[in-house]
């Protein structure tokens, strides 16, 4: 329902509605981050956050947040999205590094049509200060497609409910108007 000019918002809406109704969709992608993810696992997730000190106000607001908890211990990271060809921003990626170290938010996850060989080889530069106590990872959105693509495959989701939501999810992601391009 989000307007066709904030497509940015709609891919950051899907892709974290999926990861919380989807348990092993999101397992598939946050385990390369580093928390652990197991059945008792809860993935909870959020759009456009914005802090109580009002240090993300404006234009200087995450797409997103996730929050995985399992037993006692938790993880989160903030989510930045780009879609199309827009291009990741370092300024806009350090300051949303000092909000998560701020915050203490354990990492900063960027997605965007720009390649990665591994998720902590991130695109684009940025000072490795900011990097000592938040982790930056970077994962293509051709990789989000092609780890929803192979759970679909595999029959790897027996819920038909939670295949369901995979299965649109990856028509959401195919469908040129979304953005979604390939190297």
């Amino acid at each position: 329902v989000i307007a066709d000019s904030r497509k940015e918002q709609r891919a950051a809406s899907a892709f974290l509605a999926v990861a919380s109704a989807v348990p092993q969709f999101a397992q598939a992608i946050f385990t390369q981050f580093g928390p652990r993810i197991g059945s008792r696992t809860q993935t909870n997730t959020f759009t456009e956050v914005s802090f109580v000190d009002g240090s993300a106000l404006g234009s200087d607001r995450p797409d997103g947040l996730v929050d995985i908890r399992s037993g006692g211990r938790s993880w989160a990271a903030l989510l930045e999205v780009k879609i199309a060809g827009a291009k990741l921003n370092q300024e806009q990626i350090e300051r949303y590094l000092q909000l998560a170290r701020a915050n203490k938010i354990d990492a900063l996850i960027t997605i965007s049509n720009q390649f990665a060989t591994l998720p902590t080889h991130h695109p684009v530069p940025v000072s490795k200060q900011l990097t000592r106590s938040v982790s930056l990872f970077h994962i293509s959105w051709t990789a989000v497609l092609t780890e929803a693509m192979l759970l679909h495959e595999n029959a790897a989701i027996s819920d038909p409910d939670q295949a369901f939501i995979l299965r649109e999810f990856i028509r959401f992601l195919s469908h040129n108007s979304v953005g979604v391009m390939g190297y």
